[in-house]
């Protein structure tokens, strides 16, 4: 399991990928990102596993939402 720092640096990835403006081997596409090399680099090699965890955590979060608007449950 990821921790929140690598998920948010996934989903900095992830926004410049899904832009389509880059090529993700590019330096463009890093300096885009905010991410240091280092941080790319880990979100490029972990990409598959980031995006699974950040599908199941939208599950989760839309079941969780799902059961409290269900029970009238306020948080």
């Amino acid at each position: 399991m990821f921790d929140t720092t690598q998920m948010k640096h996934y989903f900095a990835y992830e926004s410049v990928r899904d832009s389509g403006e880059f090529n993700m081997w590019s330096l463009q596409a890093q300096l885009a990102t905010g991410l240091t090399t280092e941080q790319y680099l880990f979100a490029m090699r972990n990409y598959d596993d980031l995006r699974k965890q950040a599908e199941e955590d939208l599950r989760e979060a839309t079941m969780t939402s799902n059961l409290a608007n269900q029970f009238d449950i306020h948080y």
